[in-house]
């Protein structure tokens, strides 16, 4: 008799027999939720959609594509940091591209002026000295 109430017997670290775990069955089965990074939370952002108006039309565009687009838009009104941001993108585009195919890029003598001006200016606005000056001296 004493035996059934000791099996019975429900307590401190005696849990009932019927919710205790089984042999070989885990006590956690789904496993801890996997965490995310910082980055990986960034780029999930990123992923996200937006809605925009272009010439009265709304469209539903990436976080990431707005962005990119509002960056430009920057750009051609002027702004130094954001040319800075565009050049250094293509920059990294074209070293991309070119380790694909050795040819050099195509660009027309008027691009290549309006980037040197470009650049020249950059240079100024963050106090970096012209390298051509440099050489000449």
């Amino acid at each position: 008799m004493a035996d059934q109430e000791d099996e019975c017997e429900v307590g401190y670290r005696r849990p009932p027999k019927h919710s205790q775990f089984k042999p070989g069955q885990s006590g956690n089965p789904t496993g801890r939720p996997k965490t995310k990074t910082f980055e990986d939370e960034v780029m999930d952002a990123l992923e996200g959609q937006v809605i925009v108006n272009e010439n009265g039309r709304r469209r539903a565009i990436s976080k990431r594509r707005a962005g990119a687009i509002q960056l430009v838009n920057r750009y051609a009104s002027g702004d130094l940091r954001a040319a800075k941001m565009v050049l250094e993108i293509a920059r990294a585009q074209e070293a991309r591209h070119q380790g694909a195919s050795d040819e050099p890029s195509a660009l027309s003598p008027e691009d290549r002026m309006v980037l040197e001006v470009m650049l020249d200016q950059i240079r100024r606005a963050s106090g970096q000295p012209n390298p051509e000056e440099e050489s000449d001296g």
